[in-house]
């Protein structure tokens, strides 16, 4: 689980005063150890507020690892410190606090978690008052599979008022409608028995279900969801479906006039094979125009079948343009166990792409005359530079290296970065 060793607040003022504190980058650990009033006040207040030998949580869903969350909530140019956490008493629901400092930090409010463990946690305005919302998912294990999500109003007349208490498994916010309301899309799955949808909007001062759909339930979940333009003219998700033991589908989910919409269902006109590939690949704007795609595997001209292990896919980004329609975004051979990635032009012909048997060399070549596009060698050794070969990249693992790479073609070549 994402949280921090037990800390006891006494533990909590010792960090401070020795210059370490929970939200700041590691970077900030290089700098000689310095204590901020704010940072003191903080430490002072969380001290009032949390009770000792508590454990402050970070949510399991985030890339952070800090407990202490500083946030403008109320819109006024200052920021508010959040914080969760649990008590010794395992049986305790996870609990939240939330200071501002109005000349020293001080509580404003209190919030009941749904559960021990924190796996959620945003920050939006989903009612269009300039305030953002707290909106938190939990569980009582990390190996459970029922999860709460509850969204808190905290500047409310009412402090704070429980805006949402729902079961989940996924959840997305976004401005699907273009209208200045935040729209929340919650996921509720359980393989064999439901896989549903529900979208909500504010009415009056709560959130209601404007829409629901029912998706296949016997896929075995999600491992990639992501919100925005799913076409040149429409808004909604791309959820990312693993069907079988390696196979993979997506479900375009258009919302429009608070209604949701699967694009790809099975009884429209395009099914949901369009979006099926033989292993997973996550939906996302490839191109960086500001519209999603989402990706296949096709294979190479092939001399002989191949085995699925031994096949050198292709993976394809197709972008939905008006009427519906397909066009194919970008293309590329990806080599995850070595780190790069190859672009391949559009407008080259048919192609094959044979690798030797460890992998380490990999040349594309025109399937019709056999000229070779572009090659790449892999190599953890020194290389003594000459003619023959042009390097590509390095890194702290290996050196890429191209016979055939030129000035036009060598930017084809990518490193892979951490998140691919």
């Amino acid at each position: 689980m994402k949280r921090l060793h037990r800390l006891l607040i006494s533990i909590l003022a010792l960090f401070f005063i020795t210059g370490c504190s929970f939200y700041e980058p590691n970077t900030s650990l290089m700098s000689p150890p310095k204590l901020p009033g704010t940072k003191a006040e903080l430490k002072e207040s969380l001290s009032k507020y949390i009770p000792n030998n508590a454990d402050l949580l970070t949510p399991i869903n985030s890339e952070k690892n800090n407990p202490i969350m500083l946030v403008d909530l109320d819109g006024d140019g200052k920021e508010e410190a959040i914080v969760f956490y649990q008590s010794t008493v395992k049986t305790e629901l996870a609990k939240g606090i939330i200071l501002k400092n109005n000349d020293g930090w001080e509580k404003v409010a209190s919030i009941d978690g749904g559960g021990a463990v924190l796996v959620d946690l945003q920050f939006t305005d989903i009612t269009n008052d300039n305030r953002k919302e707290i909106i938190a998912g939990f569980t009582y294990s990390e190996e459970s599979t029922e999860r709460g999500l509850l969204i808190y109003d905290i500047f409310s007349e009412e402090t704070p008022k429980l805006l949402l208490d729902e079961s989940y498994s996924h959840f997305l916010v976004d401005n699907f409608d273009e209208k200045e309301a935040q729209e929340l899309i919650l996921i509720k799955f359980d393989k064999g028995k439901f896989n549903t949808l529900l979208l909500y909007g504010q009415e009056k001062d709560t959130l209601v279900v404007r829409d629901r759909l029912e998706l296949d339930p016997y896929i075995n979940g999600y491992y990639n969801l992501i919100s925005g333009k799913v076409s040149t003219t429409k808004n909604g998700i791309m959820l990312d479906a693993s069907i079988g033991a390696h196979s993979a589908t997506t479900y375009i989910i258009v919302v429009e006039e608070n209604r949701l919409q699967n694009m790809y269902s099975q009884i429209a006109e395009k099914p949901l094979h369009d979006t099926f590939k033989i292993a997973a690949v996550k939906s996302e704007d490839i191109n960086f125009d500001g519209i999603l795609e989402y990706g296949t595997l096709i294979e190479p001209v092939l001399e002989k079948q191949l085995a699925y292990v031994d096949t050198p896919y292709i993976t394809v980004y197709y972008q939905i343009g008006e009427n519906d329609q397909t066009e194919i975004i970008d293309k590329l051979f990806i080599q995850y166990q070595l780190q790069y990635k190859i672009s391949i032009p559009l407008h080259w012909p048919a192609i094959k792409i044979n690798q030797s048997d460890d992998r380490k060399y990999t040349e594309i070549l025109d399937a019709e005359t056999n000229d070779v596009l572009f090659d790449v060698y892999v190599t953890n050794k020194y290389y003594d530079p000459n003619d023959e070969w042009t390097i590509l990249a390095e890194n702290n693992n290996f050196i890429y290296l191209s016979k055939s790479a030129d000035e036009e073609t060598e930017n084809l070549f990518q490193l892979l970065n951490e998140n691919e």
